[in-house]
C-alpha cells in the first residue's frame, strides 16, 4: 500500500531580528490509511506552519513532503485546503472567485456547477452574485471551504474550520466530513476544539514546540483531554 502523506525530518527556521525560532523541529509523520486526523496544539505549537509546509505555501528549510510517493509540489491536485486566516479578492462576487479558482484547477464549467450545487445543500451558500466584501465572516468561510472541495481532493486540510459558522451548517459539515472519508479520502483538520476532535477523528496528532509528540488512536481512548494536557503540560 502507498502511503498518503510521508513527512520526513522537516524543519522550519523563522528569522526574528538577530534570533532564530525553529518552528518546526524534525517532523517525522506517515499517514497510510485514510480516514479523519485531528492536529492539535496550542497557539505557536506549529499547526498550521505544517500545513502550510504541505500545501507547499512555506518552503522548509530542512526535510522533504511527500503524497502519494510524489513530490507534495508535484500533487497539489490532490490537495485541498482551508486556511485558518484568509485573504481574498473582497471586490470579486462570490461566483467570480470560485470560477478563478476554478480556472487555476483546470476544473471544467459542467462540473463546478454540479459541486455549486451538492455543496450548496450542505452550506446555504450566500447570493454569489454579491461582492466578497459584503458577506459575514461566515459567508466567507462557507467559500473558501467550497472552492477547497470542488475538485474532490484526496487529501483534505482544514486550519480550524467553521468558527464563522452556526451549529447548523457546522453540523452538515461534520456529517459532510464523515461521509467523504468514507469514501476513501484523508482530511487533516487542525483545531483547538477537542469536542470536534472527538466528534470526527479517527486519530489525534499532538504537536507541542514545533515537535510531534503523541499520536493517539482515538477509538481507545476516553480522556483526550487529559492525554493532551500531560504532553503539552506548561505551553510557556
Amino acid at each position: 500500500m502507498q502511503n498518503i502523506l510521508t513527512i520526513s525530518n522537516l524543519s522550519q527556521i523563522y528569522k526574528n531580528n538577530k534570533s532564530q525560532i525553529k518552528a518546526l523541529n524534525c517532523i517525522n509523520l506517515n499517514i497510510v490509511n485514510p480516514g479523519i486526523y485531528g492536529l492539535i496544539g496550542h497557539n505557536g505549537a506549529g499547526k498550521s506552519t505544517l500545513l502550510k509546509c504541505i500545501m507547499g505555501l512555506i518552503l522548509p528549510h530542512f526535510g522533504t513532503i511527500q503524497i502519494f510517493g510524489n513530490s507534495n509540489l508535484k500533487a497539489l491536485d490532490m490537495l485541498g485546503y482551508m486556511p485558518e486566516n484568509f485573504e481574498i479578492h473582497e471586490f470579486m462576487t462570490g461566483r467570480e472567485f470560485i470560477e478563478f479558482v476554478a480556472a487555476l484547477r483546470n476544473i471544467q464549467k459542467n462540473n463546478l456547477e454540479i459541486a455549486i450545487n451538492k455543496l450548496d445543500k450542505i452550506l446555504s451558500l450566500p447570493n454569489l452574485n454579491q461582492m466578497i466584501h459584503t458577506y459575514s465572516k461566515g459567508n466567507k468561510e462557507k467559500l473558501l471551504f467550497l472552492v477547497s472541495l470542488m475538485h474532490y481532493p484526496k487529501v483534505l486540510i482544514l486550519d480550524e474550520p467553521f468558527t464563522g459558522l452556526d451549529p447548523q451548517t457546522i453540523y452538515s459539515c461534520k456529517k459532510f466530513i464523515l461521509n467523504y472519508a468514507s469514501l476513501g479520502n484523508t482530511i487533516i483538520l487542525s483545531t483547538h476544539i477537542l469536542e470536534m476532535v472527538k466528534d470526527l477523528c479517527t486519530r489525534v496528532i499532538i504537536i507541542n514546540k514545533g515537535e510531534i509528540k503523541k499520536h493517539i488512536n482515538i477509538l481507545k481512548e476516553n480522556n483526550l483531554e487529559q492525554i493532551y494536557l500531560d504532553v503539552v503540560g506548561d505551553k510557556k
